[in-house]
């Protein structure tokens, strides 16, 4: 276990980085939607500008009429209003929605592009982190697995470890750069694209990992060369 515990402390902000990508496309749904609450607030201040004293009859914006209301009271806007501003809000929402899927879909696409299978062989090209990523599952939940030569053993961060139902079989201490972090041990079982299984593999489990790393007790099963920007894995001979 030295040889992991080594390692994990430089990579750390790295696999955070990485665990953070999905999370660009939420935060730009959140972003729109906030910004469709303050146009609607700004706009149905600015309708509220009109004379108080307006009646039914009296013209006013296409769709819209304006209420009387008691002296010193703002006009208010008829029931018109609110299917107007859920017209809005949804097409907003569809914009941010049609955005936050494109950007999935992008990101599978580059995934997909990273990883190639010829015959028995796994071909791995280096990502613009510059790092090898294997798509897997841990159970039934698919994963980007970061390959990590130097590790001895793979790890998984904790909130991937409570999704896939793993207990813990033992504590461990793991130092880092950012101090020494509790952890445990679990047995997992692992699948990799290309046919790769490791079958009730202990693995370390971190809260402060980003993003799970594939160590060599499961790439040492294995035969791999790498050249500058590719890594080939195939079966042992």
């Amino acid at each position: 276990m030295m040889g992991l515990h080594a390692r994990l402390g430089g990579r750390d902000a790295r696999a955070e980085r990485l665990g953070a990508a999905g999370d660009v496309g939420r935060e730009l749904l959140e972003r729109v939607a906030e910004a469709v609450e303050q146009a609607r607030v700004i706009g149905a201040a600015g309708e509220q500008q009109g004379d108080p004293q307006l009646h039914a009859a009296d013209s006013g914006p296409p769709g819209y009429r304006w209420l009387p209301s008691k002296p010193g009271l703002p006009s208010t806007v008829s029931h018109q209003e609110l299917p107007h501003s859920f017209k809005l809000l949804t097409i907003w929402l569809l914009v941010g929605l049609v955005v936050f899927l494109g950007f999935k879909a992008w990101e599978r696409e580059r995934a997909a592009s990273r990883f190639q299978l010829a015959g028995q062989t796994v071909v791995l090209t280096r990502a613009d982190d510059g790092h090898f990523h294997w798509p897997g599952r841990v159970g039934d939940i698919e994963v980007d697995f970061l390959v990590d030569t130097g590790a001895t053993a793979t790890a998984l961060p904790q909130s991937l470890a409570e999704r896939a139902g793993l207990k813990p079989l033992g504590a461990v201490r793991t130092q880092t750069a950012a101090g020494t972090v509790q952890g445990f041990v679990a047995k997992a079982d692992l699948s990799l694209d290309g046919g790769v299984r490791a079958d009730r593999l202990t693995v370390t489990v971190l809260p402060t990992l980003g993003a799970p790393l594939l160590g060599m007790d499961v790439l040492g099963r294995l035969h791999f060369t790498q050249k500058p920007g590719e890594l080939r894995i195939e079966p042992q001979p």
